[in-house]
């Protein structure tokens, strides 16, 4: 399966899935004006990695901010790896945020 890069811009986050490596990261500000076509690609390649993962997977997000367009998607792609921990696959994710 081939790796998903795509670089930030100033509304899109920097997005690196690596199916070999089991890791999954997501950083920056997330603000598509179609945030549906933009993750689109991104929600398809983690249900196809769903199919036969890494032996573990580590998603880690250092968003710096997101709307709820982004946090729709977010919610899909966290649906598809807690199905994966259920059915016995090593998931760990890892949110990063500001020490307040």
């Amino acid at each position: 399966m081939d790796s998903l890069i795509i670089e930030s811009a100033t509304r899109l986050p920097a997005v690196s899935l690596v199916a070999e490596t089991g890791k999954l990261f997501f950083s920056g500000r997330s603000l598509p004006e179609d945030g549906r076509g933009f993750y689109l690609s991104i929600v398809e390649w983690v249900r196809e990695y769903a199919l036969a993962p890494a032996a573990v997977t580590e998603c880690s997000f250092r968003m710096e901010y997101f709307n709820s367009s982004s946090r729709k998607c977010f919610t899909d792609i966290f649906k598809i790896l807690s199905a994966m921990n259920e059915e016995g696959h090593s998931v760990k994710i890892i949110w990063h945020h500001e020490e307040v």
